[in-house]
């Protein structure tokens, strides 16, 4: 779903609407949009300016970042704890790396990123020779 509004323009409305002597109804009627979003931004960024918006935005992507960091460095752990021992070199020692880490509840695709193998050579499965 596109965001029509920035987060600014937001909280501009939402202040608008508090100085106005219209209902809210009639606010977001001649703004164009619903009156249940209104109260949906009206609950998220009440009692916010414009400065602690784009402070909360940029708290949040930089906490997003911080969280895929520590899921790639836990994942990492994981499989250096899991695989220790064996040394991965063969495409099918790397196949079953794969087997084994994919039991960590992370998808197939990390687990080839991380042990450097195509998704297409673990997908991979030889065929017995007719003959």
């Amino acid at each position: 779903m596109k965001k029509i509004y920035t987060d600014e323009q937001i909280v501009g409305f939402v202040r608008e609407a508090e100085k106005t002597e219209v209902t809210i109804a009639e606010f977001c009627r001649q703004k164009g949009f619903n009156e249940g979003t209104f109260y949906k931004w009206k609950k998220r960024f009440g009692s916010m300016q414009v400065a602690e918006v784009k402070r909360l935005r940029e708290l949040e992507s930089e906490n997003a970042r911080l969280k895929r960091l520590l899921a790639a460095r836990i994942i990492e752990i994981d499989r250096g704890a899991g695989v220790a021992g064996k040394k991965v070199v063969t495409v099918e020692r790397k196949r079953e790396a794969v087997v084994f880490l994919k039991t960590r509840e992370v998808s197939e695709r990390r687990w080839c990123q991380l042990i450097l193998l195509a998704r297409c050579t673990c997908q991979y499965r030889q065929r017995a020779r007719a003959g």
